[in-house]
């Protein structure tokens, strides 16, 4: 994301808008060893999904992460593994510290062995979780695996890359071997709610840069616009126009970042109706004006 933590800023970009219900992102990484490590603070600001496999460890915070049509509760400490495929979103209000792990599936992937290594990752029974936690017999071992992968990646000792491959070969076969173990499915209700809003996500991504009101998506929904902002709030856990303009916020952020043109015409042009709600909104989501962030931008690209 284009206002993700300086830390990473030019390894995660916006590369490719799919316009039914999310973002694609691109990770860009070593092809010779197509693997990242790095920490995230930055507040996700929509559904996103991205063509490499991600494990996470929560360092610290609380909040709910969204995987598709699943609703996890974050704790610190918990783990998560999400495929190339899924669409997520952390939602949190305050500091949430997470620890990263990005690659390609071809680094467990060797001829034809490997596919048990990456079943944990695509099979999706009912008694499949997104999420380990701490309380799961058998955590403490991926836990001090995952920091040893960290550690070992930032160390870039002699055949670092050697141990990495070898700690994520055998993190995943010991989450295997978990696996094996049946957990409680979807809440159906939940899966049926997941389901009523994709339309409207559908319209939300493809419309975001013009005017959308209530009645639109209440339409797309075929819900009432009371029972349509109940259902979007309890599944996202923010409000629906909140959302959208998460959407328009990162638009403007690539067009900062990318072209000359002036705050006026970006606001407009990533569907703000008022420069003076753009600004307002943006300070608020990216904790500095539009000119300040332009800026910074200018500075990290010439230096």
């Amino acid at each position: 994301m284009l206002y993700q933590n300086p830390d990473i800023i030019g390894m995660v970009l916006v590369t490719e808008r799919n316009f039914m219900e999310y973002k694609k992102e691109e990770i860009k990484y070593d092809k010779n060893f197509p693997y990242l490590v790095f920490s995230s603070s930055a507040r996700q600001m929509y559904l996103h999904s991205h063509d490499v496999l991600e494990i996470n460890y929560i360092r610290s915070g609380t909040g709910y992460y969204i995987i598709e049509s699943r609703e996890y509760k974050i704790e610190e400490g918990d783990i998560y593994i999400i495929n190339h495929l899924e669409r997520h979103m952390a939602v949190h209000d305050g500091i949430l510290e997470i620890e990263v792990i990005v690659f390609d599936p071809s680094v467990l992937w060797q001829g034809d062995r490997g596919m048990q290594l990456l079943e944990p990752f695509f099979s999706r029974d009912t008694g499949f979780d997104n999420c380990i936690k701490k309380q799961e017999a058998g955590y403490e071992q991926l836990r001090e695996i995952f920091l040893d992968i960290s550690r070992e990646y930032y160390g870039k000792e002699t055949g670092w890359e050697l141990f990495v491959r070898a700690l994520t070969q055998l993190f995943m076969a010991k989450l295997y071997r978990m696996r094996q173990e049946s957990h409680v499915g979807i809440e159906p209700g939940r899966k049926n709610l997941w389901n009523k809003l994709q339309p409207v996500l559908h319209y939300i991504h493809s419309h975001y840069q013009e005017p959308i009101g209530l009645d639109e998506l209440s339409e797309a929904a075929m819900m009432s616009r009371s029972y349509l902002c109940t259902c979007f709030k309890t599944y996202f856990h923010i409000r629906i126009f909140e959302y959208i303009d998460r959407l328009r916020i990162e638009n403007a952020c690539l067009l900062l970042s990318s072209t000359d043109e002036s705050i006026t015409d970006i606001a407009l042009t990533s569907g703000f109706g008022s420069v003076s709600y753009f600004n307002r909104i943006f300070k608020k989501a990216v904790m500095m004006s539009p000119g300040d962030y332009r800026k910074s931008k200018y500075n990290t690209s010439k230096s």
